[in-house]
Formats: structure tokens, sequence, C-alpha cells
């Protein structure tokens, strides 16, 4: 069920311009860990990949310095990004927004998934999310075309929930899956800017207008690198 948004606060960002995210994005290996967000609530970054040979490193972001790129991917492989929030916000849904973009010969499918325990994960919506090579990322001037959003109560809220995760699988397939039409290969690189966990209150109250209005009053980051991106429904 989609629905209009009547208030937004960015919880959690990772814009991997801060030591924060960027220490540990380095190396090879199939996993990594310990790649905290740049601005938020607390929470880490951290992916799996099926090959040792795996590159992670940091390439020119979506009109910024940073994002965060890896080789070597294969269907089941992922990204993952994962927030506590504060138990203040109790009744809200999840909206998130990110850039991604591949080389010509990466994975052309994702699927976004989601948790509450980091370890049983559903779908959100009933899409896969198609990557694209174009325009290529440019640390000074950024592609609006890049921006995703995703805001819909299949990431709603539900009690006293406090963490939260959220995956980006490869679902593409080796054989013929890479962007360009061809096969999937081990040089095939994605990048990713701009995680941002939003909340966004469908009903406001007396108490949800007090905590919302002490967070703007004492100046609560707007995190985001552009918050004036226009929040689109799915």
């Amino acid at each position: 069920m989609l629905f209009q948004s009547l208030y937004a606060n960015t919880f959690t960002h990772w814009s991997f311009e801060t030591s924060a995210s960027t220490n540990n994005i380095n190396g090879s290996g199939s996993t990594l860990s310990g790649i905290n967000p740049d601005g938020g609530y607390p929470g880490t970054a951290s992916a799996f990949h099926s090959s040792a040979a795996t590159t992670w490193s940091l390439a020119s972001g979506n009109g910024s310095p940073n994002s965060w790129m890896a080789d070597n991917w294969n269907k089941g492989d992922y990204f993952e990004f994962e927030a506590s929030i504060s138990s203040d916000f109790r009744s809200f849904y999840l909206g998130i927004s990110f850039d991604l973009v591949g080389s010509l010969t990466a994975p052309n499918l994702f699927e976004l998934e989601f948790s509450t325990d980091g370890t049983n994960f559903s779908q959100i919506g009933d899409r896969y999310y198609g990557i694209s090579s174009s325009p290529t990322w440019n640390p000074i001037i950024e592609s609006g075309a890049m921006n995703q959003f995703f805001e819909n109560d299949d990431i709603a809220e539900t009690g006293n929930l406090q963490t939260y995760y959220f995956r980006f699988v490869d679902q593409a397939d080796t054989k013929g899956g890479a962007i360009n039409g061809g096969d999937v290969t081990a040089d095939g690189t994605l990048q990713i800017d701009n995680f941002t966990i939003y909340g966004t209150i469908p009903e406001p109250s007396g108490n949800t207008l007090a905590i919302f209005g002490g967070l703007f009053l004492l100046g609560f980051p707007a995190l985001r690198k552009k918050d004036d991106r226009k929040k689109d429904s799915y």
C-alpha cells in the first residue's frame, strides 16, 4: 500500500565521505564489515560475496568523491545496511533512498530485502531492481537519474522493534545477466552511494509533533547530501 508522507526525518546515512565509513573499505576477501554510517543513529554496513577474490574499494561517487565499489559478483551476493533506530519513534513507515550504478559486465538485476532480525529476510515490494551503467558517475556533478526511493508499508515499523536490516541481493544469472546483455564477469563492478534510512509519519499526533519538533529545534542533521530531492513513492 502506498501512502502520502506527512513528515520525514533522516535516521541514518552512508555517504562514504568520512573515516567512519571509509576506513574499512579496502582489501579483498569474501566478506567486509565494520562500515559505520557517516551520520545519524548507530549502524553498520557489511557485504558477502561467494568469491574470495572480491576487491572492496572506493570509487568516485554520484556528485561526491567516494562511493563503495565491489567486483566479482555472483548470484546471491549482497551489500547489507543495518541501523538501530531510537525507540522514541514508534509510529512510522521506513523509507530508504540510494544511488546504485554498475559497469557493463556487472549483474543487471537485484532484489531489495528487509529484515528485523538479520537472519530472516523478505523482499520489499513485488519487483526486482534493474541496474544501469549510465550515466557514469561524476564526483562533481550529481546525476538525479541514479536516485532511487522506496517508501511503502512493506517496511513499516511494527511495535518495539529497533534494529533494521536492508540487503541488495544479486539476482542476475552469470550467463547473459550482465548490464550489457552478455555474461557477468569477475571484473564487473557495482557502486553504491548515499544510502539513507528515513522515517515517515502517516498520521501526526501531539507526541509525534513534539518529538520531531524537538529534534529540528536541536538541529538534528538532515544528513543526505541533497535533502531537497523529491522522495517518490513506489
